[in-house]
């Protein structure tokens, strides 16, 4: 969180913000899709 706002901070460029954003965005995505397997199997045992 704090990288991001850093991030944010050290740039005013709209498209490099757009580009961190996105790779956050996709990163979440899997973490989700993970956990969800996981629960998923447990839930399945």
């Amino acid at each position: 969180m704090f990288y991001v706002a850093h991030f944010g901070a050290s740039t005013s460029s709209s498209e490099q913000w757009e580009t961190s954003w996105s790779i956050l965005s996709i990163g979440w995505t899997s973490v989700w899709h993970k956990i969800r397997t996981i629960s998923m199997s447990f839930i399945l045992k």
